[in-house]
């Protein structure tokens, strides 16, 4: 058996093309902060400027603070819940997966040394919802993960890398983050993760942090992402 890895994924233009599942995400955030503090709207439009690559928790706090309100540990709690419940109970889109994610992640799942997992900015009942209804949470089938309840995208990984680590009792010997923003890499970095950047998001971003192994799906980089998992000489 060869080196023990574990691998994280992004979910939001990583595992799955956000379409109707992030209106629905949007949808849920305005409901949500609406219910509980007042009239508003989805959250770019309330808050005025892009919201991309932020964790839900931010997202949230950022709309909190501009109903008026303050964006203590209780109220977020409050809005996170609620925002999960409205968006579990509501969402009915299947996001369309990118080139080659559903190869990479039915070969790493059967691989004894290798672990996946998911680090994503969403909130955790909206993270699996969104794979199940895309058909790929079946791989995740620990339901591994680091979410949008911390405000760094950082934090979302290690705490993925924590639970793989105590599910498995034992460190591994390499941790690799997927993501499609340079946010997620800079992330990656920042978590000891080897970064890999692909080009199947929202925006099409000329450059990633280095050192980054940048793909533009995982179907055309099948190989190079392979070669780097199993550690190729």
């Amino acid at each position: 058996m060869g080196k023990s890895i574990f691998v994280s994924f992004d979910i939001d233009g990583t595992l799955v093309i956000c379409e109707g599942s992030l209106k629905e995400h949007q949808e849920a955030f305005k409901e949500a902060v609406t219910e509980l503090f007042g009239e508003c709207d989805v959250p770019e439009k309330f808050l005025n400027h892009s919201i991309d690559g932020w964790m839900d928790k931010r997202i949230l706090a950022a709309m909190i603070t501009k109903a008026g309100f303050d964006a203590n540990e209780d109220n977020l709690n409050l809005a996170m819940q609620k925002t999960e419940e409205i968006y579990v109970m509501k969402a009915k889109s299947s996001s369309k997966i990118p080139p080659g994610v559903e190869r990479v992640l039915s070969v790493l799942s059967n691989i004894p040394n290798i672990e996946i997992g998911v680090a994503s900015g969403n909130l955790p009942g909206i993270a699996w919802r969104k794979l199940e209804l895309a058909g790929v949470a079946k791989y995740f089938t620990k339901r591994i993960g680091g979410f949008g309840v911390v405000i760094d995208r950082k934090d979302a990984i290690k705490a993925s890398q924590r639970m793989a680590e105590s599910i498995h009792s034992q460190s591994f010997d390499l941790y690799v983050h997927v993501g499609d923003t340079p946010n997620d890499v800079d992330a990656a970095h920042r978590a000891n993760a080897t970064a890999v950047a692909v080009r199947t998001g929202r925006v099409n971003y000329e450059s990633f942090p280095e050192p980054s192994l940048v793909l533009n799906n995982l179907e055309e980089g099948f190989q190079a992402f392979m070669d780097l998992i199993i550690n190729k000489e």
